[in-house]
């Protein structure tokens, strides 16, 4: 009788634990604003890329901006196949971007991204600004 009780313990217990660790899981807010993941790095206007020290890997064809310090949209830009941590290249769409201008993705591809990838938008390294996109 006394294993019986045991048992009869240990499951609940366990039942217990499993739902408490079940209910602490909670996703990662969405953004809900432009989010900035790097920093231009260096422009090559006649080959039409530049490079951008990120900590976040954004599919190729994924759209970003560039910004100034002031805000200002500089440039257009559409992220390309090439990446090595921790810079990715992107082709210049449109716009005149400046090293230092920081890059700016939109929530809806953050959105889109995190629906097929694990891989997860962690907060700005030391080295990058770290002020809200506008």
């Amino acid at each position: 009788m006394d294993q019986a009780r045991f048992l009869r313990i240990f499951l609940l217990l366990s039942a217990l634990l499993f739902i408490a660790g079940c209910a602490g899981k909670k996703k990662p807010p969405k953004p809900s604003a432009p989010v900035v993941i790097g920093k231009v790095s260096l422009v090559n206007r006649e080959l039409e890329f530049l490079l951008i020290d990120t900590y976040y890997t954004p599919p190729a064809g994924t759209p970003l901006r560039a910004v100034n310090a002031s805000g200002d949209d500089t440039a257009l830009l559409t992220v390309s196949q090439e990446k090595r941590r921790p810079f990715i290249i992107a082709n210049i769409d449109d716009g005149a971007p400046q090293v230092g201008d920081r890059v700016i993705m939109e929530p809806k591809y953050i959105e889109e991204q995190a629906a097929t990838t694990s891989e997860e938008l962690i907060e700005p390294a030391a080295h990058l600004p770290q002020t809200p996109a506008p």
